[in-house]
């Protein structure tokens, strides 16, 4: 009994372990369901999720598999390529968005990644184009990274449109430049020599144009009252010149009062497109349209507290906006202009205060010249009247006092006596007033057409009947000097001077030698006499006012000769030379020039 007992108990217990353990398998499987079903669930919310994300991405999602066919295809790929989702799953990427010089790199890295699984362009940011729907490349930043999978790899990449940062860069690197060159040139422009002002405002209407890309430059000065605006230069780029004289006009403030308002006030006229602007308006039809003027930019330049010139920018062509770094470049070109101008007005004040104290030099040394000219002519007259004067006193008394006893012959020396004196005095005074003619200006000069050879040979009969009558004169005419254009009285004083002078200084009874040598280029006159000499050291003021040589002190003269003789020539526009040696004689050459 108490075996039948357990063997009943152990097939309870038995019974119910089998239950148990179904009752549990059942409960693992129900859990393992439940779990399956929480795990898919989050894994569909997750991909959800995810491809919410994808698609809410600003960069580009795009998945091909190791085929290079596309899987991913996110809305902004969409709008950055142009092809649409639909579209685009299922291509090769290389066919729609992969520039051609790029395509056979990409399939190569490709194959090379699955053989080796290296590549040096994975799980890296780098920059290079792509190709829209359209055809047109643009600039794209990459990121591209792989996958494994049960297939094998995928990979997926953004891609971000970066035409705009590009754009941006380039400009701010061209602003960077463009901000170097102005610089650049502005500095070269400091630095350049300013003694010229006219070169010196070329060179920065040049150098402007060239950096602005201008076509026209032109300076301009306002008058004193500020009633004009006066141009002074204008440079044109095309032909690399300045305009002429004839195209520098006037422009009346009363005329255009919009646009002198405005520079007046020492503010710019900026204008990208003249017809448009009412600072221009005015000067649309007479001035900007003949021209071909679409925008200016015209700066003022100020000097001593006012507005003194304007730098007009003129561009000529399709009409174009003025930056504020080309403002700004184009005030510092007017503080520049202001520089030259400011160094042309200093340079003509020393100029002038240079030249007002060489005038008063001049005057101080004129004024000791006119001293010594006193000085000598009083000392000459005092000398050389003396001699004259006392000829005629003397033969005057004597008329005076026998006149009764005197014979007829004797009476008639003495008047010829007093004669020959009033003759010397009148010669002299002759001779200074002469002087005083050309110190002042007064002398003149009127060339007639003289027959040379006659009046030569006239000349000489007078010397020799006169103060040559004790001398041998021989005359020598050599070419053909018949007719020529030379003023008589001047040439009867250069020739009458040296011929008496040669008379004078040489002994009684020699020969004065008077050549006319007439060639291509003028008429040469030559007198040598058998003289004193001219000593070395009475050389240099040979040609001087009163000055006598001191060899001759002995002999009446008045020092005027030889200085008339070369104000004479030079009226002519001739050259006066000479040979001497002291005790052997004098040679005088005048060359007179064909009129």
């Amino acid at each position: 009994m108490w075996h039948s007992l357990m063997e009943l108990l152990a097939s309870a217990v038995k019974r119910r372990t089998v239950s148990n353990i179904t009752v549990s398998r059942e409960i693992q499987e129900e859990s393992q369901h439940q779990l399956n079903r929480q795990l898919e669930q989050r894994i569909a919310e997750r991909t959800e999720r995810l491809h919410m994300m994808i698609e809410a991405s600003k960069e580009a999602v795009v998945t091909i598999n190791q085929n290079g066919y596309v899987e991913e295809w996110n809305a902004m790929a969409e709008h950055m390529f142009g092809w649409s989702r639909r579209e685009a799953i299922g291509q090769r990427l290389s066919d729609m968005i992969i520039p051609h010089k790029y395509r056979e790199a990409h399939e190569i890295g490709i194959k090379r990644f699955l053989a080796t699984e290296q590549c040096t362009v994975l799980n890296q940011t780098l920059e290079l184009s792509a190709l829209k729907r359209s055809g047109e490349e643009f600039p794209i930043e990459l990121s591209v990274w792989p996958v494994r999978c049960a297939e094998g790899y995928i990979f997926s990449a953004f891609l971000r449109d970066i035409t705009e940062r590009k754009q941006a860069l380039r400009v701010a690197k061209e602003q960077v430049e463009r901000t170097l060159l102005f610089r650049t040139v502005l500095y070269d422009l400091s630095r350049m020599v300013k003694t010229d002002f006219n070169d010196s405002i070329l060179n920065i209407l040049k150098s402007t144009s060239e950096t602005l890309g201008v076509a026209r430059m032109v300076f301009s000065r306002f008058s004193h009252c500020h009633s004009t605006l006066q141009t002074e230069m204008i440079y044109r780029s095309a032909s690399d010149d300045t305009a002429p004289e004839s195209e520098c006009g006037d422009f009346s403030v009363d005329l255009y009062p919009q646009y002198f308002s405005v520079i007046i006030s020492n503010r710019p006229v900026v204008v990208d497109d003249v017809q448009s602007d009412p600072a221009t308006a005015e000067l649309v039809d007479n001035y900007l349209i003949p021209l071909g003027i679409t925008s200016m930019l015209d700066v003022p330049v100020w000097l001593d507290g006012r507005v003194v010139a304007v730098i007009c920018h003129e561009h000529v062509g399709p009409s174009r906006s003025w930056t504020t770094e080309e403002v700004d470049f184009a005030f510092c070109i007017s503080n520049l202009v202001a520089l030259a101008l400011e160094a042309a007005n200093r340079m003509q004040t020393e100029e002038e205060l240079r030249q007002a104290e060489a005038d008063v030099r001049k005057a101080l040394v004129r004024e000791q010249e006119l001293n010594e000219l006193k000085s000598r002519f009083v000392s000459m007259a005092s000398h050389e009247f003396r001699t004259p004067l006392t000829a005629i006193l003397s033969s005057a008394e004597l008329l005076e006092a026998y006149s009764e006893r005197l014979s007829l012959e004797k009476k008639a020396d003495l008047i010829g006596m007093i004669k020959t004196a009033v003759k010397s005095m009148t010669h002299m005074l002759e001779e200074v007033l002469f002087i005083g003619k050309s110190d002042t200006g007064h002398l003149q000069f009127n060339p007639t057409s003289i027959e040379v050879d006659s009046f030569c040979e006239h000349l000489l009969k007078e010397i020799r009947v006169g103060v040559g009558k004790d001398h041998i004169i021989e005359y020598r005419a050599i070419g053909h000097c018949i007719s020529s254009m030379i003023d008589p009285h001047l040439l009867r004083q250069i020739l009458l001077n040296l011929l008496s002078n040669g008379i004078k200084f040489s002994p009684k009874g020699s020969t004065i030698n008077f050549t006319c040598n007439c060639d291509s280029g003028g008429i040469v006159f030559e007198i040598a006499d058998q003289g004193v000499g001219i000593p070395m050291e009475d050389r240099a003021n040979l040609f001087s006012t009163f000055h006598r040589a001191g060899n001759v002190s002995n002999i009446q003269g008045t020092g005027l000769g030889l200085a008339i003789v070369k104000k004479c020539v030079d009226l002519h526009g001739g050259e006066i030379d000479y040979t001497s040696e002291v005790g052997k004689g004098t040679r005088f050459l005048v060359r007179i020039p064909f009129l």
